[in-house]
């Protein structure tokens, strides 16, 4: 598959620009690289020049990022009111495209608003508070291709509430997931053999679930099943293990539980050079959490 990702020239204010779309997509930056950072007898770098931002990335979705940098006075300024690119962005469903909208022309200049286009979708176009232009669409048509391709298996899990609510447990997971977790409306089922019942379709990190909550408990998560999170660094598997952990409970080798009792296996991206390290596996049977330093040792 090829993949199109824009990069774009600021003047000075690449960080505070990426820190804003972050706000807007969620997610973590997975490189950020100061001209500080490349300095040397070869390329030397002013110093008030130092802290800007040679290559930052945002990845957005499954399979795009959005790149950027500063511009070097010495090779002049860009001319933010120039048509430097349009960055398009896809969404699954009309309200992801409003909430998208919204949030990015939020100090900017909007040039059409969400409305149905001649091509068929539902767009709108703006250039944002930094100078940069984009388009927001929903395509129904590709949307329902999408919807076609769904895997043969999909995960069902069985939650319980107070009342048999949806929200309690949509609300607890979209706080630590944020824009990698999406819900679509509840569906009731009304009073059950377990009490009042709802069912929900559930997309976290792009893998499809169904999930339902009833009011009655009948059956408890245990240990056979968990999810696991491929976590990029430290801060990221803290950030997992600190916020499952705080109404759940703690288990070995990355293995915890949150506060409905599903299990999680929070573990690095390089797991497996890790366990090749000496000593690993008795590093990893004393672990709680992972804590990758202790493998250097």
């Amino acid at each position: 598959m090829r993949i199109v990702n824009p990069w774009i020239n600021f003047n000075g204010n690449a960080e505070e620009a990426f820190t804003f779309y972050k706000s807007v997509f969620g997610g973590e930056f997975t490189k950020i690289i100061r001209f500080k950072d490349l300095a040397g007898t070869d390329f030397s770098i002013a110093k008030k020049e130092a802290n800007k931002i040679m290559h930052i990335a945002l990845p957005i979705g499954n399979n795009n990022t959005l790149m950027g940098n500063d511009v070097p006075e010495i090779m002049g300024p860009t001319n933010e009111n120039e048509n430097r690119s349009k960055i398009s962005v896809s969404t699954e469903s009309r309200e992801d495209a409003d909430k998208i909208f919204k949030g990015l022309s939020a100090g900017g200049n909007v040039e059409g608003n969400m409305d149905e286009s001649p091509w068929g979708t539902y767009a709108g176009m703006f250039r944002d508070k930094y100078g940069i232009e984009w388009i927001v669409e929903f395509n129904p048509d590709k949307n329902r291709e999408n919807e076609t391709k769904k895997s043969k298996i999909t995960p069902a899990l069985w939650f319980h509430t107070q009342n048999g609510k949806m929200e309690h447990v949509t609300d607890y997971y979209s706080k630590i997931f944020e824009n990698n977790f999406m819900a679509n409306q509840p569906m009731p089922l009304g009073e059950t053999p377990s009490g009042y019942a709802e069912m929900c379709n559930i997309k976290l990190f792009g893998n499809d679930y169904l999930w339902m909550t009833t009011a009655v408990e009948h059956h408890k998560f245990n240990d056979t099943f968990a999810v696991m999170i491929h976590c990029k660094d430290q801060a990221e598997i803290d950030k997992y293990w600190d916020y499952f952990t705080r109404e759940g409970k703690e288990s070995m080798c990355g293995w915890c539980m949150d506060k409905f009792g599903l299990r999680w296996q929070i573990i690095p991206e390089n797991l497996g050079a890790l366990m090749s390290k000496p000593n690993a596996g008795q590093v990893m049977g004393r672990q709680k959490k992972i804590v990758i330093k202790e493998y250097m040792q």
